[in-house]
């Protein structure tokens, strides 16, 4: 109660929901894009995908980092059983209590489900995955950044949905040699999104890539 009397009519401070809400979702604007001419896939014939570069500055230090987005490299079809199948994995570990060790990013369950550890693929989706790894994920990495021994370190798969996780925080892939993140929905179904952000101030330059399905 206040001084007089009367109950006190503070509003409660937002949830995390309507923080994530809140944030405005600003797109990055990128330059033309170039012809990036892929290697030959399973069946032998090379093809091209539209490359669009970016750059943001590297916070806390010099220089700038550096990050393409790839357009349709995996087909409508590859991208929707990509999503089925890593869905139904994910629904069966969540509903059997498992998927929910806790983030490295900021201590939360992950609510997510490797894909491949250590270089290994999970014996789940292997089938599925391995090709698209081998015949069109790899070879790209291995082209464009010049590095023919590159190979697969890990790989998973999460999901957002409000009763479990919504967003992950700000971080930095600085163990990794390159990160690829695969858009398997359209970005007319959630709001937000994969964004890139050049130093700590909150949401004031973060920036949003658009990615469709079968984007990298």
């Amino acid at each position: 109660k206040g001084l007089d009397g009367k109950a006190n009519s503070a509003p409660s401070w937002p949830s995390i929901d309507q923080m994530v809400a809140a944030v405005p979702v600003r797109p990055y604007a990128f330059e033309a894009p170039k012809s990036f001419a892929g290697p030959a896939g399973g069946n032998g014939v090379q093809y091209g995908v539209l490359e669009y570069a970016g750059s943001i500055p590297k916070p806390h230090a010099s220089g700038e980092a550096k990050f393409s987005l790839l357009k349709g490299v995996l087909t409508d079809n590859e991208a929707a059983q990509l999503l089925s199948m890593c869905s139904q994995i994910l629904s069966e570990e969540i509903g059997s209590g498992r998927a929910r060790d806790l983030d490295s990013v900021d201590g939360r369950p992950r609510f997510a489900v490797d894909i491949a550890e250590f270089g290994v693929l999970s014996s789940k989706c292997a089938p599925d995955v391995r090709p698209l790894v081998e015949t069109a994920l790899l070879p790209l990495v291995r082209q464009k950044y010049d590095c023919p021994t590159a190979s697969l370190s890990s790989a998973y798969f999460r999901r957002f949905v409000p009763e479990e996780r919504r967003f992950v925080p700000p971080h930095y892939e600085h163990g990794s040699f390159a990160v690829l993140v695969i858009a398997l929905q359209e970005p007319t179904s959630y709001t937000g999104g994969f964004f890139v952000q050049g130093s700590g101030k909150a949401f004031m330059d973060r920036r949003f890539i658009q990615l469709n399905r079968g984007d990298i």
